[in-house]
């Protein structure tokens, strides 16, 4: 008797376990599920149109929630694909919440475009889009959802590469800073340079200033490139997966193959960071936003406070670029503003959202409504808040216990505990593991 019980428990223990691996091999999980439905105004009108939008998220910025609460606001269904607990996921209206898996991102991603219908899918960082661009390319079933959300796919192989996109800008009469692929020491060697005079150091696939060292010297140039272009250690990727949760970690790393980081060496311009980000269909620009940085996240971090700023010459560098890769989607363009000819060199291009994507201004609104307008939705009833204030405090430089300028736009939501959730540090650095691992990395 005791036999065929072990035998009936043993059937159904592995039976369970079947279960649960086709489940997984079919990225379907339990918390997987469409959100409550949540009720927005326009649904009571009739002849309403929602177009569905698909966020993939790999790093835990605050600044995506914004955006997805932008289009929310402006009758658009939204999808997220994210780490778990990541702070989107928070926002009242979004509909879909799934989770990526661990290992097996592409055939998440492959899983989220099929969930639905989607208009328009928006990749906020620079791995999810290489990683939307890669699926467009192997699988036809979602190519011309890519193409319409990325645009021309002959585009990659110059945006993936720093320097091929400002050789690109150079060509089409657009003020870059003197720069070149260093490919050996001999690359850093022959640049012509004064001693003391500081050059910068960029490593492709990287953002949020992680990838850039400011340097003096040969010396000082050499170390730093030598650090920049080694390929990612499996421990540091490891690490980033399971403790600081990036879901995309390891697949980055993956694709650089045996292959060292590409890493261009440009002029350093003395002056101030500027942003503009475009929203754009098939090479025509249908928005644009721009602004100067008043503050930053250390020398080389992203802008903590900002400033609108008027230059048609950053704007016209946009739309000669878009035009020439016939680009679609989000499109931003990092510049430096020269100190004394206050002229714009263009420093780096990024295919994507950045943190303004979100952001309206009195006369010209957001981008975000740009980009429910050109998908067919209905005016919101309420006009998103508009940053009327000399300077803007962006979400992603914001922490609980900071004071923004007197004069400044607190980039937050209206509702106080939602505003809290956004400004906490990233939920994987309030656990207690990655506290440890970081006191053991300052023994």
């Amino acid at each position: 008797m005791v036999q065929k019980h072990a035998a009936v428990v043993a059937g159904a223990v592995s039976a369970c376990r079947r279960e649960f691996h086709a489940h997984r091999v079919r990225g379907i999980h339990k918390l997987d599920a469409p959100r409550a439905k949540f009720k927005h105004p326009m649904d009571q009108r009739s002849g309403s149109r929602r177009p569905a939008i698909l966020l993939t998220v790999n790093q835990w910025w605050s600044w995506p929630a914004r955006l997805a609460q932008a289009l929310v606001h402006h009758g658009c269904d939204v999808d997220l694909l994210c780490p778990a607990g990541h702070p989107a996921e928070s926002i009242p209206g979004v509909r879909i919440v799934l989770r990526y898996d661990s290992g097996a991102t592409e055939r998440r991603l492959r899983y989220a475009l099929s969930a639905r219908e989607h208009d328009l899918v928006i990749p906020c960082g620079d791995l999810p889009w290489l990683q939307l661009q890669r699926i467009g390319q192997r699988d036809a079933r979602h190519a011309g959802l890519v193409r319409r959300s990325l645009g021309a796919e002959a585009a990659r192989d110059i945006l993936v590469s720093r320097c091929a996109t400002l050789e690109l800008a150079r060509e089409l009469g657009i003020r870059v800073p003197r720069s070149k692929l260093a490919r050996s020491e001999a690359d850093l060697r022959d640049w012509p340079e004064p001693p003391t005079a500081p050059c910068v150091l960029k490593a492709d696939y990287s953002n949020g200033g992680a990838g850039v060292a400011i340097t003096h010297g040969f010396e000082a140039s050499l170390a730093a490139w030598r650090r920049l272009r080694a390929k990612p250690r499996l421990a540091r990727a490891l690490a980033q997966r399971y403790l600081s949760r990036v879901p995309l970690a390891l697949w980055g790393r993956a694709q650089l193959g045996g292959q060292n980081v590409p890493v261009t060496l440009q002029d350093f311009v003395h002056g101030d960071p500027a942003n503009a980000l475009f929203y754009c269909r098939e090479g025509q620009v249908l928005g644009s936003i721009a602004v100067i940085a008043a503050s930053t996240a250390g020398a080389t971090g992203p802008a903590t406070i900002v400033r609108p700023y008027d230059d048609a010459d950053m704007i016209e560098a946009g739309r000669a670029l878009i035009q020439r890769l016939g680009l679609s989607g989000f499109v931003g363009l990092d510049f430096m503003i020269e100190d004394v000819t206050r002229l714009p060199y263009l420093i780096e291009v990024n295919p994507r959202c950045t943190p303004i994507g979100h952001i309206a201004l009195p006369l010209t609104g957001s981008l975000a409504g740009r980009v429910a307008a050109d998908l067919g939705a209905s005016p919101p009833a309420t006009p998103w808040p508009a940053a009327t204030q000399a300077s803007i405090a962006l979400i992603g430089g914001l922490r609980p216990d900071q004071d923004p300028p007197a004069d400044a736009h607190l980039d937050l939501p209206d509702d106080p505990a939602l505003a809290h959730t956004l400004t906490l540090p990233p939920r994987p650095q309030r656990s207690r593991l990655h506290r440890m691992f970081k006191t053991f990395l300052r023994l």
